[in-house]
């Protein structure tokens, strides 16, 4: 099952031992075609009627393993035949929450709106999917940093008719809800900055360094390391 031909599969299929042999088969049939995402072996298998719940030793099921496994193809048959998109592994994980890309995700969620599975790379991964109330395409070297439930959005090179001089743009985005609310922000700020690199530093600070700072004629090269205070929103400089 795992060459890709289902012609070699449907020949050698009723030579194998039964599907209850354990001692063949140590997974369901179903888990082989999915480590290379022959989605058309899989839809054989599940049309012969193997079942599309049956776990493994770590109570993956079929899906997990596709979600898991980046196998997009694979993940839409399991869905569409009913999949239960709920049910968690030994480590209390579901298919959502193993998903390998934006795709997948897409897919399972087609018809819950529940986004509370979905993990922090792939949360900070659909940033660049749009939003209706900010289109996040459009924020173009910007830094994303995951602080607790919240992404926080830094600085942007945007249009030059978008720039404020001085202003530094920042952006908090509820990973829950997917909401995002415009911070405002006091104190020494960068100004209007892109291309830079952040990171959190506890216990409730960014760290801005790096990047070019706009200065309405050209952009420049910021030389200067900023630390923005989560708690009240107030950004300073730090000395060399």
């Amino acid at each position: 099952m795992e060459t890709g031909n289902l012609d070699k599969v449907k020949l050698i299929f009723p030579f194998t031992p039964s599907r209850d042999d354990s001692s063949f088969w140590w997974k369901s049939p179903l888990f082989y075609p999915i480590k290379y995402n022959y989605a058309e072996i899989l839809e054989w298998l599940v049309l012969e009627g193997f079942d599309i719940e049956e776990t493994d030793e770590y109570l993956n099921t079929p899906l997990m393993e596709a979600a898991e496994s980046g196998a997009t193809d694979c993940v839409r048959i399991l869905f569409e035949v009913g999949a239960d998109i709920n049910k968690v592994d030994s480590c209390h994980q579901n298919a959502i929450s193993k998903a390998a890309n934006l795709e997948i995700v897409e897919i399972l969620l087609s018809e819950n709106d529940d986004f509370s599975d979905i993990s922090d790379e792939i949360r900070v991964s659909l940033l660049d999917v749009g939003d209706e109330e900010l289109q996040l395409r459009e924020i173009k070297d910007k830094s994303q940093t995951l602080v607790g439930n919240h992404i926080y959005i830094i600085g942007n090179n945007g249009y030059q008719n978008q720039r404020v001089l001085n202003e530094t743009p920042v952006y908090r985005l509820n990973c829950d809800s997917f909401k995002i609310e415009k911070i405002e922000t006091i104190g020494n700020k960068p100004g209007w900055i892109s291309q830079h690199k952040a990171k959190f530093q506890q216990p409730s600070q960014i760290y801005i360094s790096g990047g070019k700072l706009w200065t309405q004629k050209a952009y420049i090269e910021n030389s200067i390391d900023y630390i923005l205070d989560l708690t009240n929103f107030k950004w300073s400089r730090i000395n060399s």
